[in-house]
C-alpha cells in the first residue's frame, strides 16, 4: 500500500513547501514586484505581487498533477522540487537589488 500512495506521500511536503513560500512572499513582498533585472538595474517588466506569488505556485501544481497522471512520478516530482526555486528567486531579485 505504500507503493500505491507513493505519490501522496512524495506530493505532500512539496505541496506544502509551496504553499509555506506562496504565503510568505505574499507577506514579503513589494506591491509591484519586478521581473528580468537588466544591467542598469531597472526591471523589464512590473507585474503584481499577487501575480508573483500565483503563478510559481500554479507551476508546482502542473508538476504535481503531471506527477499524478504519470506512471513514472520520480520524473515530474523532481521538477516540482525544483520549480520551489521560483519563489525564491522572485524574492532575492525584488529585495536584495534595492
Amino acid at each position: 500500500w505504500i507503493y500505491r500512495l507513493r505519490g501522496f506521500f512524495m506530493a505532500v511536503p512539496v505541496a506544502l513547501a509551496a504553499l509555506f513560500l506562496a504565503s510568505r512572499n505574499m507577506a514579503r513582498l513589494p506591491e509591484e514586484v519586478g521581473i528580468n533585472l537588466l544591467a542598469n538595474g531597472q526591471y523589464e517588466y512590473l507585474i503584481s505581487r499577487g501575480l508573483a506569488v500565483m503563478v510559481p505556485l500554479l507551476v508546482t501544481g502542473v508538476c504535481l498533477l503531471m506527477m499524478w497522471l504519470s506512471r513514472r512520478t520520480i520524473y515530474p516530482w523532481i521538477i516540482s522540487i525544483f520549480s520551489l526555486v521560483l519563489p525564491w528567486l522572485i524574492w532575492i531579485t525584488n529585495v536584495f537589488p534595492a
